[in-house]
């Protein structure tokens, strides 16, 4: 069977509580905990819309982005598997350097300790990959 489309599916984070919620429509469809940004690095707070996944995701480790949002020409590029940072999905959103991702260490999950990004565990990024679509909004409270 084909997993179903949610056109009107809108994700809310609450960074202060550690939950993503997904609804479609005003119906509450699922709540996972996360890892929000840290106090120096915080997620960014607003709406903003899910440009693209990837499902098993290279990732680019580069220090100049993960701590100031600056890319460099200093950086390595981690293929997918179980020690890619990103784990098993990457959903970037409209705000460069910022997104939706799995982890390669789901112990983190309720800590307030990314730099900026929304980490969820493995299991529950491939849960949301299939609740929302690309341009759906994410807003981050």
């Amino acid at each position: 069977t084909e997993n179903p489309t949610f056109a009107s599916s809108k994700i809310f984070v609450d960074t202060q509580e550690h939950l993503l919620e997904v609804f479609d429509n005003d119906q509450l469809v699922c709540v996972f905990p996360i890892t929000p940004g840290s106090k120096t690095l915080p997620a960014p707070v607003g709406t903003w819309k899910i440009l693209g996944a990837t499902v098993w995701p290279w990732f680019r480790y580069d220090e100049g982005m993960l701590n100031y949002g600056v890319r460099t020409e200093s950086y390595y590029n981690l293929p997918p598997g179980p020690n890619n940072l990103v784990g098993v999905l990457w959903m970037g959103l409209n705000k460069p350097g910022i997104g939706i991702h799995g982890t390669n260490n789901p112990e983190t999950i309720g800590r307030a300790a990314s730099h900026g990004c929304i980490r969820l565990a493995n299991w529950d990024a491939a849960r949301v990959k299939d609740l929302v679509s690309v341009g759906n909004t994410v807003v981050i409270f």
